[in-house]
């Protein structure tokens, strides 16, 4: 009963708590067969670890009227101090502060505990197996939980005094009133906690169950006025990590895209396009804000190597149109780059950041035990395929159908950013696409880790029976976040709302295999990096042709406030993509490498920025390296042609210099603050060491 009881209150505290108690962006979904399975785990192990403390009191305490209440208190109360104290010093091997404090709370238990038998053994009964177990559960897990879901960030006296607060209320409920513990005959009171601890795991995962299906808006919304809801609805769709040349849209020999195929017959198809950077984090920074890196700030900065949120005195795109009356929403499979830390949600009313569904999921409480028995199996237990790191496209767009569904029912004209993982790394599609171009399984994400080092060390290339498997993966993904897109469009042609929205399909950056001895993406600007997708679908009544001329994601801003009629309450310096341009234009993209880029190989400790204007790209970087490519005769950027052709070098040059002088900086200065388990996730994900 032990186990059980803190079962009960570990999923409590650690996850349908912080779920009912935080916005629904940072919502943390109650894995349910998890927790079913530690359900069962946790009373077996309670029951053994009370079995070896009955015997271990017994055998101290064999004499005396002490002899009967000393071991039914240890087989309460012992199990759980003992579970409390082993997850918390496993904790501390982490960045998780609650570990400390839950230590120190079980080692304040034990203390009290020893010293309440010996002052007074009738006060055991205060810890006896009917009420004990919940005492026990309750203090530490909540002292631990309650201060931080309750009190706001930099306020540690506060989060201290609030802990303090809750476990003298808990220990005072107890003591005072005793009716945990009260028995009306022998085994009463044992029967009645299983039947208590039964019905609230039971409650919790019912609870549990709800919150992963619930789809809502709490977020208070502008009533759109007449003349708005005659406005386009915009959806704007984000392939993270798909670079533009493994569509078969744009030429590749796979048939990675036919559902795109056939909204190109209807949309504008941008053969140019490129990011503003080679991340997630600058780059829809740049699509939010229409500002370059340099300008919004929100990148990675190269003195500190700190990651940088996107400033408050920013305007985002959702921003501008919730303010005009829409309804403002985002569904976002990235929950390790466009998070609520870095300020990237800007202007959402709903902002969806869900993890995935992990079978081996071990939580964010490093003070767990859920936390620990989970990390510990993962080290020891190798599964079949590399986990997956991020939802899937279908709950992408399941959740973004649903929502979609509902705001059409209100009449307003809406905005929705749906962003996608299936193509990022570890390449894990779903059958029938993680083996439709490749039946080879992937190399397991450690090693893949540990190749993409030494590659971009120039210590080895990526021999032909990894590199297969893992573009035969990645075009599987690429197909699968094809079909999605289709199932999209068709929901919206069932709504009956097809005609009416803007459909903008792009991508964040690109994704290297080897090209240049670089691997994953973060690590340059040439075109396997920053050349992206663009396709939109345009409203009713608007047509444009085919652009070969570079465009970029900080048009996008600008290109979805003109269709909505709507002008920007910020500058920006991009261009709306409705309007007629000259092919002197330029389009910028940078690269600015954190510590663990940065201290890869020296190549790495420099910034670099890319300058393109027709068929000419010229790469700057503050080493004093210049590369000069023709795009259009060489794609795979192979020739330098930067000693060569003098005229166009000297040109582009001459127009970045102009630029950097230009631009207006709004730089953030303030760093995201990370929780550990949003650092866990980064190590994952191969960004941080």
């Amino acid at each position: 009963m032990a186990g059980l009881a803190y079962a009960v209150a570990e999923v409590l505290f650690v996850v349908v708590l912080s779920a009912l108690l935080q916005a629904p962006d940072l919502y943390q979904p109650l894995h349910l067969g998890v927790t079913a399975l530690l359900f069962l785990a946790y009373p077996v192990l309670g029951a053994l670890l009370s079995v070896s403390l009955i015997g271990i009191i017994a055998a101290i305490w064999a004499r005396g009227n002490r002899t009967a209440m000393l071991p039914r208190a240890a087989s309460a109360v012992g199990p759980i101090v003992v579970l409390v104290v082993v997850t918390a010093i496993l904790g501390l091997r982490s960045s998780d502060s609650r570990a400390g404090l839950v230590a120190a709370l079980a080692g304040a238990m034990c203390l009290g505990a020893a010293c309440l038998g010996v002052w007074d053994p009738d006060r055991w009964r205060l810890l006896s197996p009917a009420g004990g177990v919940w005492v026990a559960a309750m203090i530490p897990l909540g002292m631990a939980s309650v201060p931080l879901l309750a009190v706001p960030p930099g306020s540690p006296v506060l989060r201290l005094m609030a802990a303090l607060a809750y476990g003298a209320v808990v220990l005072g409920l107890a003591y005072r009133r005793e009716w945990l513990a009260k028995e009306s005959s022998p085994g009463a009171g044992r029967k009645r906690g299983v039947v208590w601890a039964l019905a609230a795991a039971g409650m919790l995962l019912a609870a549990g169950a709800a919150i992963d299906r619930g789809l809502y808006i709490q977020a208070p919304r502008s009533l759109a006025s007449a003349d708005a809801r005659k406005r386009p609805n915009v959806l704007m769709i984000s392939l993270d990590t798909v670079r533009a040349d493994h569509l078969s849209l744009y030429g590749y020999q796979r048939d990675t895209t036919p559902n795109l195929k056939k909204l190109a017959a209807e949309a504008t198809v941008y053969r140019r396009a490129t990011s503003t950077a080679d991340w997630t984090l600058p780059s829809h920074a740049s699509m939010f804000t229409g500002l370059y890196s340099s300008e919004h700030g929100a990148y990675c900065d190269v003195k500190s190597h700190g990651l940088l949120q996107l400033p408050d005195a920013t305007e985002t795109v959702a921003e501008r149109l919730r303010d005009e009356g829409y309804a403002t929403l985002g569904v976002v499979a990235n929950t390790t780059m466009l998070i609520r830390v870095f300020n990237i949600h800007q202007g959402f009313q709903y902002y969806s950041t869900r993890l995935p569904m992990l079978p081996l999921y071990a939580g964010p409480a490093n003070y767990s035990v859920r936390k620990v028995l989970l990390s510990r199996l993962q080290e020891y237990w190798t599964p079949d395929s590399n986990p997956d790191l991020y939802v899937k496209g279908s709950a992408i767009t399941k959740e973004a159908s649903s929502l979609i569904g509902q705001v059409s029912e209100f009449g307003e004209p809406w905005f929705l950013f749906a962003n996608y993982m299936d193509a990022h790394a570890p390449y894990n599609p779903p059958d029938p696409y993680a083996t439709r171009y490749s039946a080879q399984p992937v190399i397991p994400l450690n090693k893949f880790y540990e190749l993409a080092k030494e590659v971009m060390q120039l210590k080895r290339t990526i021999p032909k029976d990894v590199l297969d498997p893992l573009v035969g993966k990645y075009d599987g993904g690429i197909a699968y976040l094809d079909d999605q897109i289709g199932l999209l469009c068709d929901h919206l042609r069932q709504l009956g709302v097809y005609d009416d929205t803007m459909i903008i399909i792009t991508a964040d950056h690109g994704e290297a295999f080897g090209e240049h001895m670089l691997m994953e993406h973060g690590v340059s600007v040439y075109e396997d990096q920053i050349h992206v997708p663009l396709i939109i679908k345009w409203p009713r009544g608007i047509k444009r042709p085919p652009d070969p001329l570079p465009v970029s994601g900080v048009d996008i801003k600008s290109t979805i406030l003109e269709v909505t009629g709507l002008k920007s309450g910020a500058r920006v310096s991009g261009r709306s993509l409705l309007s007629n341009h000259e092919s002197g234009e330029i389009r910028i993209a940078g690269t600015y490498p954190c510590r663990d880029i940065y201290n890869t190989h020296p190549r790495f400790r420099r910034v670099e920025q890319a300058v393109m204007s027709g068929p000419w790209k010229l790469i700057a970087s503050s080493t004093g390296k210049r590369e000069l490519y023709n795009i259009e005769s060489d794609p795979a950027e192979a020739k330098n042609l930067y000693e060569t052709d003098r005229e166009p070098a000297k040109e582009l040059e001459a127009r970045l210099e102009n630029w950097r002088k230009t631009i207006g900086p709004v730089r953030s200065r303030k760093a995201a603050e990370l929780t550990a388990e949003e650092l866990e996730r980064l190590k994952t994900l191969g960004y941080v060491q």
